[in-house]
């Protein structure tokens, strides 16, 4: 931005401020290294344009982990005790619901919501 607009301009007066800018001084807030394409540590790279600072709760993510667990968990015992209903409904079930026409209407969904950026923030 204009800040750093400005420390360039200072950095070319003359030699010894050459000498004294930091590369990393003129770049975004969040961002250094070569060419500013590096984010700092506690940041992330958003919309391929800026870095934002990283926020959310590890318990969040440790809430989602314990779910995924619990969930497969419960297929295999569900397998586990009933796998011989299973083998029997599972392949009808799986004929009527596994239409290839409801899949594709699925993944063209997940496109289009994708690629909304107000729908994905």
């Amino acid at each position: 931005g204009a800040k750093a607009k400005g420390l360039v301009t200072e950095c070319f007066e003359s030699e010894d401020k050459l000498q004294s800018c930091d590369a990393d001084q003129l770049c975004p807030a969040g961002a250094k290294g070569p060419l500013c394409g590096v984010c700092k540590s506690g940041t992330h790279y958003h919309d391929g344009l800026i870095c934002s600072e990283c926020t959310g709760s590890l318990w969040a993510s440790f809430g989602v982990l314990m779910a995924i667990c619990f969930l497969c968990a419960g297929l295999v015992a569900i397998w586990h005790f009933k796998r011989a209903v299973l083998q029997v409904e599972f392949p009808r079930c799986f004929k009527m619901w596994a239409d290839t026409s409801r899949f594709k209407i699925a993944y063209v969904t997940c496109q289009i919501v994708g690629s909304v950026s107000w729908a994905t923030g």
